[in-house]
């Protein structure tokens, strides 16, 4: 199985560096599987493209497929779009810039798809806030937290944001699972 891990950023050298580590930190489960990292810059102007080229040595000693673009783009929709059409791989994520996977969260993902057959997969958010407490986004009935989607599934008209669509089985096009 492989995952696609997906970063916007525009002008994030400030934030992308703990977004990268944490991808480099994810750790192998039950399921095997192989990561491929996209990160989609917009055409920053404060470092952000050579922060991440920074990291090349290491995604290369991980064995994590890593490529980095950048260049003008139309917004954030338009830069997940491009990061979409460019993965390769059964599962995609998108991670912006400045948030991090906990180093489970791909062992996760892979666990899940592998045992469930599902689609689609949702989860809570643990929120940092800057004075340093921590709290959890519930997300139950909502596709808009931590998602991921099996490549090939099509996308309901209305989107990944609609709580008809993605409680439960009630999708008669995508079988979600919320893992929380």
């Amino acid at each position: 199985m492989k995952l696609t891990v997906i970063t916007i950023a525009y002008n994030s050298a400030e934030y992308i560096g703990r977004t990268i580590e944490s991808v480099l930190a994810q750790e192998q489960g039950d399921t095997p599987f192989t990561l491929e990292y996209l990160i989609i810059d917009g055409a920053s102007s404060d470092g952000t493209v050579a922060v991440a080229e920074s990291y090349i040595p290491a995604m290369e000693s991980r064995g994590i497929e890593y490529r980095i673009g950048s260049e003008p783009d139309r917004g954030i929709y338009d830069a997940m779009n491009k990061g979409i059409s460019r993965a390769t791989g059964d599962i995609i994520g998108i991670l912006n810039s400045g948030d991090w996977y906990e180093p489970t969260a791909a062992r996760t993902v892979a666990d899940t798809f592998a045992g469930t057959g599902c689609d689609l997969m949702y989860a809570n958010i643990r929120m940092h806030k800057t004075d340093g407490i921590t709290f959890i986004k519930n997300t139950a009935g909502f596709a808009c937290g931590l998602a991921w989607i099996s490549i090939g599934k099509p996308i309901p008209p209305c989107g990944v944001c609609s709580p008809a669509s993605h409680t439960g089985n009630s999708s008669p096009r995508l079988r979600s699972c919320p893992y929380l």
